[in-house]
């Protein structure tokens, strides 16, 4: 089920359970001044985070998932932030990951330019991902090492298991089948349906009891 949040004051903005406290006011003059509905989500099986372009009577709308860190959270959140200012800036037809893209990701990021975001290791792995962003962070292993320390799940990153092994995700079972250019194509144990996952998204292999293992 999304949880709407309204743009509100950000002393008591409801996302400040989700973010570090230093970027909470940056991410409440956001949510005000592009008149974006955020909405925090059950995890998407292929991404951390969506963004939603105007249509109809709906603005501007990102969705993330529930279950990263703050540090994740956030910096899921810059990216897609930087979807929705980069097609306001260049217009609707550009590449989603191109140049103007990453334009806007390292603009945003200058707007925390001061405040303390992040540990060490997270500060140094985002630093470096910034200088040549891929299309999605959940690509960058050193990066993804960096933030699952902070984790409060357990479990093992999807890229680490072999092919034909079986994982849970979330109350869903899967099994591998092969990897693509970028994601990994499983096979749900439930619907017989193919899912395509991030490579470093954090899941529990099968044969791991629950109370060891909750993602």
């Amino acid at each position: 089920m999304l949880t709407p949040l309204q743009p509100i004051s950000h002393e008591c903005h409801p996302l400040a359970r989700y973010l570090p406290q230093e970027a909470v006011e940056v991410i409440a003059r956001w949510q005000q001044q592009y008149r974006v509905r955020i909405l925090v989500s059950r995890p998407l099986k292929h991404a951390w985070g969506m963004y939603y372009p105007p249509q109809g009577k709906r603005g501007h709308c990102i969705r993330i998932n529930n279950n990263l860190n703050r540090y994740a959270f956030l910096i899921t959140l810059v990216h897609e932030m930087a979807h929705l200012t980069a097609g306001l800036r260049y217009g609707p037809h550009i590449a989603p990951h191109g140049r103007e893209w990453k334009q806007e990701l390292r603009r945003l990021m200058e707007e925390f330019r001061g405040r303390r975001l992040f540990p060490r290791a997270i500060t140094e792995a985002f630093r470096r991902h910034l200088e040549r962003p891929l299309y999605s962070h959940c690509c960058d292993p050193v990066l993804m090492q960096a933030l699952s320390r902070y984790d409060t799940h357990k479990g093992v990153f999807l890229n680490d298991l072999p092919p034909q092994a079986r994982f849970r995700y979330e109350e869903s079972s899967f099994q591998v089948l092969r990897r693509l250019k970028r994601r990994i194509l499983c096979l749900s144990l439930t619907d017989r349906r193919h899912y395509v996952f991030e490579p470093y998204v954090v899941v529990c292999p099968l044969g791991i009891s629950a109370d060891n293992c909750s993602t």
